[in-house]
């Protein structure tokens, strides 16, 4: 119960979905590894960690977990003091368009493009 997790998903995050089946694969969404096998954060202790650059084809990464995690282990508050956030600057205006127009076609379409990769 004590244990933590962390899935460096930067990969499966906006390629692998919820419900994977015969007829959609790699799942429904795109929200990744997580989701995919139908996993619970908070029950399994779970740090989420991504980036943006792989499917979303944008610059930006994150790290999120469930709240109970954060209390616990005081994760969002080691990601936002670690050195390579101290010593950069926030991303773009161009680069949080890109991967604000990127989320919204995976909204939009994304199931359809995540079918096709496999036909």
């Amino acid at each position: 119960r004590g244990a933590k997790i962390l899935v460096d998903d930067s990969h499966g995050c906006g390629v692998l979905g919820r419900n994977p089946n015969s007829e959609q694969p790699l799942g429904y969404g795109g929200g990744g590894v997580i989701e995919y096998f139908g996993l619970d954060y908070a029950e399994n202790n779970i740090i989420y960690a991504g980036q943006l650059s792989k499917a979303f084809n944008s610059p930006g990464g994150f790290v999120s977990c469930a709240r109970e995690t954060d209390e616990n282990f005081g994760v969002l508050n080691l990601a936002k003091n670690s050195n390579t956030l101290v010593f950069t600057g926030p991303i773009c205006t161009a680069g949080l368009s890109s991967a604000k127009t990127t989320f919204d076609l995976n909204a939009a379409e994304g199931d359809l493009q995540r079918k096709r990769l496999l036909a």
